[in-house]
């Protein structure tokens, strides 16, 4: 009869599981880059005006880039990402 310790047999199971599991194995960790892309997404959908008016703005002076010829609708955009992430850079 063949006795397996069932720690042991739990452990070699979890650790061929194909996600990277936390501690107590029971939710998927997500790594830091993909958080924060996730965030970046998150806050870019909810400056979705602000991200339109700029682009607005980019799309409409193509022929004569220089800089800052959008800044007041970047300084729009960036502020509203930083207060939606509640970071500032």
């Amino acid at each position: 009869m063949l006795i397996v310790n069932p720690f042991l047999f739990v452990r070699h199971i979890l650790s061929h599981h194909p996600f990277k599991t936390s501690t107590y194995f029971t939710t998927p960790i997500m790594s830091k880059p993909k958080q924060t892309v996730a965030a970046f997404s998150k806050s870019i959908a909810a400056c979705a005006s602000t991200a339109t008016a700029y682009g607005a703005c980019v799309s409409a002076t193509m022929s004569d880039v220089h800089k800052g010829v959008c800044e007041k609708e970047f300084l729009a955009f960036k502020d509203c990402v930083q207060t939606s992430m509640k970071r500032k850079w």
